[in-house]
């Protein structure tokens, strides 16, 4: 079993997401790269949330990658050093990555390795066209920093929680809105035919909905 969770400071402020292997990762403190032992330092021991569980890595991994990539477009200043997905379990990495990673956390971004090109600054301005407005953004980033985690889920269609339970051990996982449900990787039209019975399960889970308040 796998998980993404995400780690907040003591004040509340979401400043990292990782991927584990088990239920013991999140909490680990040691083996962390130098940006986020820093904020922890100046912060705090994190306080810590599982976000969601996975039968299989890969599932974490696109996961993993989905919430690194919102948090950071919402305007959240996270530790990781990547966009996530990358990595095995159980891989140790050697001197030279680790040095890397310790200049990255620096800031120092040439040295690390880590160079944008003029083309791939346009092609990441030019991906940002369309999504919601800095207003909305502030909003939403407004919302999780207080303690709403499904603020982040997305803007639209919130009026249902979808819940999966595992079929294998019990597992439960849930999302706010379709959208959210799609992102993951789920297909609304298949747990509808759960909800009414015309299959048992999606993807290796039974699902149910939850009606939510209107805000």
């Amino acid at each position: 079993m796998f998980c993404t969770y995400a780690h907040y400071t003591p004040q509340g402020t979401l400043f990292y997401i990782g991927k584990g292997s088990n239920e013991r990762r999140p909490h680990y403190l040691k083996g962390r790269n130098n940006y986020w032992n820093k904020v922890v330092a100046k912060h705090g021991k994190p306080k810590v949330e599982v976000l969601a569980r996975w039968v299989t890595e890969t599932e974490a991994f696109e996961h993993e990658k989905l919430l690194i990539s919102c948090f950071r477009d919402l305007g959240f200043k996270l530790c990781n050093l990547t966009d996530g997905g990358d990595g095995t379990s159980g891989y140790k990495q050697t001197p030279e990555h680790r040095e890397k990673n310790r200049l990255a956390g620096l800031g120092n971004k040439r040295a690390a390795g880590h160079i944008v090109s003029e083309a791939s600054r346009k092609l990441m301005g030019a991906d940002k066209v369309g999504r919601p407005t800095s207003a909305k953004q502030k909003q939403i980033a407004s919302l999780v920093a207080k303690g709403n985690k499904h603020a982040a889920g997305n803007t639209n269609n919130r009026r249902w929680k979808w819940i999966g339970t595992s079929v294998k051990d019990g597992s439960v996982i849930s999302f706010i809105g379709t959208i959210a449900l799609n992102d993951a990787g789920f297909q609304h039209a298949n747990v509808i035919k759960c909800l009414n019975g015309t299959r048992k399960s999606h993807k290796g889970y039974t699902w149910s909905k939850e009606p939510l308040e209107n805000k």
